[in-house]
């Protein structure tokens, strides 16, 4: 296939998506853990095609950190991150109401909220994860 566009004066990266994504995903910070991959593989489609590795990788983290904004410090996720994105944007994240490794007495599973905003119209956005 490289071949043929070569051929035919097609530019396209001859990487495919999954082994750049799998980079991208190599290199995020833990908060990011196990987020859907779905703005990250724009991110890999908006990416200048003769863009080197070490290129690659910086560029990619400078996106990932102007994109997943926080207030004071990232959520520390109960279960994998489930950080909201509308529109193609992730939200600012605020808070959390708890920690996931604080221990519960009670009969009750442990629940902790993760509040966000979208700084664009203001409107809040809350996400709950249940051990």
């Amino acid at each position: 296939m490289s071949k043929y566009l070569k051929l035919n004066h097609i530019e396209c990266s001859t990487q495919p998506v999954n082994s750049r994504l799998k980079a991208i995903i190599d290199i995020l910070p833990d908060w990011l853990y196990g987020q859907e991959d779905k703005w990250f593989k724009d991110l890999i489609s908006s990416l200048p095609s003769n863009i080197t590795e070490k290129g690659f990788e910086q560029h990619c983290l400078n996106k990932v950190f102007e994109a997943f904004r926080y207030e004071k410090k990232p959520p520390n996720w109960l279960q994998n991150s489930e950080w909201p994105i509308i529109d193609g944007k992730p939200l600012l994240f605020i808070r959390q109401d708890g920690k996931p490794d604080c221990v519960i007495d009670s009969k009750f599973d442990h629940k902790i909220t993760y509040y966000f905003i979208n700084p664009d119209s203001g409107i809040s956005f809350e996400v709950e994860q249940y051990d």
